[in-house]
């Protein structure tokens, strides 16, 4: 049982049914996209990691983790919210490459989120029961493809920025996430 501030968030949130997402996801438009999707791909792996752990284990990693859930799914609305404005007609070159470099960001804040969920089950990793690892498998599966998805949308602005000259720290932000993602899943290979 979670208790306090974070048991009313999860009480009083709503979060949005995902049956209009995915018909939105389905639709011949730009966002949500590969970003938001991956996005919510990573807070299905951080839900079903919650499942997974023993009753014992609420305290912290718990509430790290439907932290993540909501981080995660909060991402996935500004992957939304800033890609739509990459894609706006009628903007100056100058506040296109702004826009791109804002877009890179937010793939970024979710392989970083990934990072911490991985440093956390880490932690917690002995109190699963044996009975859910299949479970845990397919929930690393999920943070694995999320983890993978958010980098090639950092690619992909990179690549945008790159061919117009643009220097950004997106390139180097993303190959530290990828080293510290290497080392993090080694802690928790099944």
């Amino acid at each position: 049982v979670i208790e306090g501030v974070l048991l009313k968030q999860i009480l009083t949130r709503t979060a949005p049914s995902l049956l209009p997402y995915l018909s939105r996801l389905g639709a011949k438009t730009s966002v949500p996209g590969g970003g938001s999707a991956g996005a919510v791909v990573a807070a299905i792996g951080v839900a079903l990691l919650l499942m997974v752990l023993e009753e014992g284990s609420e305290g912290k990693l718990q509430k790290e983790l439907w932290g993540a859930v909501w981080k995660l799914l909060d991402l996935a609305e500004k992957d939304e919210k800033v890609y739509s404005k990459v894609v706006e007609k009628g903007v100056g070159k100058e506040e296109k490459k702004k826009r791109v470099e804002e877009a890179g960001r937010v793939p970024l804040e979710v392989m970083s989120c990934l990072c911490s969920v991985l440093e956390w089950l880490s932690a917690g990793f002995e109190r699963v029961s044996s009975i859910f690892f299949p479970d845990l498998r397919a929930a690393l599966y999920f943070l694995e493809a999320a983890f993978q998805s958010a980098r090639e949308m950092v690619l992909c602005n990179e690549q945008w920025l790159k061919k117009r000259g643009v220097e950004s720290s997106l390139e180097k932000e993303r190959q530290e996430l990828e080293k510290k993602w290497s080392q993090l899943k080694k802690g928790v290979s099944l």
